[in-house]
This record gives structure tokens, sequence and C-alpha cells, in this order.
């Protein structure tokens, strides 16, 4: 890096990315490739030091990367626009880029992660992980990039809102107090436990709200507590959207909670963990490519973590849209099989 620079920066090499299959591609470099190139490889890893993990993980998960073949520059950024510019940057001279934070730090990179066209490594250094989670990778930040470091490229999809992009769920209604209710203290006293602490304030004074549905052309009217569509598998502090639900299946996954006692919405806690629904249970599902959503009035829509719009809101798939370095071991997260 220039002397004089204002982030914290570190370069090494990594030693080994492991056995990989002929035409199968490692951390976007073609494997059959010769020796040189791989050795040439190199990776911008940037970490939100903000993150609940941030600078406590990081030496271990340098000290991971550094024994394999590729050189790892790193950048430790809080602010957005600063991360931005160097993932913009990193284009045409580096062959990976690694983001350490949480669901909110990846979701407000996405666009420029999009635009570097370069595989993401998700390093989970925040208190949900749900991305890291869907992608098969360990919840343990040393153990992930180590995962990262054997791990192969495979292509996921992106939801998108009014045009705004996230990687998980998005959700109004009930969700979003949840969400309100995840304040820095609750997180860094509760950790993953913020979110249940966090829901079941929540569901003492729940709202319910009519919205029309638009999937794929059908319409559907319903009375809701909560909706939530998935472009993901897991969101919310590890809930599941729905059991098939998958990041690489070309589709949007919905459902809606309608209103009950307290006492039934508390019993369907489990079923929400595990994405194991059935009608009788006051929840409808719905699944298909373009998703749209009115509300009476104008709703707060929050995606991984952070509010990015409101109802009316039109819900789309972005399909294959970002690489991703995934686990070699299959994922429930995953429909397509990892190569």
């Amino acid at each position: 890096m220039p002397s004089g620079c204002p982030c914290r920066c570190s370069s090494g090499f990594i030693s080994s990315l492991g056995a990989a299959r002929p035409n199968a591609y490692v951390w976007g470099m073609n494997t059959v490739q010769d020796e040189a190139r791989r050795a040439q490889r190199r990776a911008l890893v940037i970490v939100n030091p903000q993150a609940r993990s941030g600078a406590a993980a990081l030496d271990s998960m340098i000290e991971q990367l550094q024994r394999r073949e590729v050189r790892v520059e790193v950048l430790q950024l809080d602010e957005r626009a600063e991360a931005e510019r160097a993932i913009r940057a990193a284009r045409g001279n580096k062959e990976l880029l690694i983001v350490g934070g949480g669901d909110g730090t990846l979701n407000g990179l996405v666009e420029a992660v999009m635009e570097s066209g370069l595989p993401l490594g998700v390093l989970p250094l925040g208190t949900a992980n749900d991305l890291s989670r869907t992608l098969g990778l360990p919840g343990d930040p040393r153990e992930a990039a180590a995962a990262l470091a054997g791990g192969t490229v495979h292509r996921i999809d992106l939801g998108r809102v009014n045009g705004r992009y996230f990687f998980n769920a998005a959700s109004l209604g009930l969700g979003v107090a949840v969400n309100r209710g995840l304040t820095k203290q609750l997180k860094a006293r509760w950790g993953k436990l913020s979110y249940a602490r966090s829901l079941l304030q929540a569901l003492w004074r729940p709202r319910s709200f009519s919205a029309d549905i638009v999937c794929d052309g059908s319409r559907h009217r319903l009375r809701c507590l909560q909706i939530t569509v998935g472009n993901g598998r897991y969101y919310g502090g590890g809930m599941t959207v729905h059991r098939d639900a998958a990041i690489d299946d070309g589709l949007l996954d919905v459902y809606c909670v309608a209103p009950r006692p307290l006492w039934r919405l508390v019993r369907l806690l489990p079923a929400l963990r595990r994405g194991h629904y059935r009608r009788s249970q006051g929840i409808r599902v719905l699944h298909g490519r373009r998703i749209e959503i009115a509300t009476r009035r104008s709703m707060a829509i929050t995606a991984d973590g952070e509010q990015i719009a409101r109802t009316p809101a039109v819900f789309e798939v972005a399909p294959a849209a970002v690489p991703v370095i995934v686990a070699r071991a299959q994922t429930e997260g995953l429909k397509r099989a990892v190569e």
C-alpha cells in the first residue's frame, strides 16, 4: 500500500489451495493453468472493525490465509464509501475478494462486489452471519478462513426490491420491529440470542396488516403479521425461509404469518426456525420470480438487517448474479451441485 495510507494494511502469502479437479475453478482461476500463475494469485481482504468479532478474529484469520499461495492485502475499513472504492479498484489486479463482517456489511457492499466481478469469500464476523451459513461455511472465523482457502467458486442469486439488492431475505411487519429492537448494546450482550430476545419483545405487541401480493401474476389478498421474501435459505440469526429454499435456484420464497394469539405464535417459533410450515398453522407460502406487495399504508422493508425500501414494493430475483466461495462439502443452502 502507498505510504501514508490511513488504513491498517498487511500483506502475506497463502501457501496451498488443496486438490482441484480439471476444468474446475478455485478462487477465480482455472486450475489447469501453470504453477507460476498460481503463485501470483492475489486477494483483497476487507474487514469491518466494527463487526462483533472483527478486530479480535483478524490475526487468526490471516494466520490461516498466510499458509496458502495467494498474496493477501488486508484493509480494515469501517467507512462504506472507502470500502466500495477499494473493491472497485481491485478489479484487474486481484483474483479474489474476501469480506469480513456481518450480513449488514455485505449488504452495504453488494453493488461494488457485483461491479468488481471477483469471487466473494465471506468471513463470519457479525452477529447473525446468515449468508455464510447458507454457503456452508463454519461459524468460527478461523475455520471459515481455512474453508475459503479450500473452497470452490459457485454462482448464487441475488434478490432485488425496488432496485436494491440483498443476499438473504427481506421482511416487513414483525421482522422490521425485531430489527429495530436489535441495538448494538443488545447484540454485544446477547450475541446470537439477541434475535430471539428481540423477537419475543416484538411478539408482545404485534400489529397486523393487509397485503395485496402478486406472485408471478397470481393475486393474493392476505392478512399478515409478517411477510418474508427470501432469496437465500437463512435469515434473522438462523431462521429458515423455507425447507426447500436455496440461494441458487432462481426463485424467491415468500411466507406470510397470519394473526394469531400470542401463545400460538410462540408455539410457531420452532416451525419458523426449521422452515417447515403447514397451512393449518396460519402460514401461507408462495414461490416465484417476481413478487409485488402493496399495503394500505407504506411500510418499511428490511433486508440483511438493514432498512432498504418501503411498500409498494417489487421483488425480483437476479439469477447467478455473484460468484462466491463455498465449502467443498454440499450444503442445504445450495440447490445445484457444487463442482
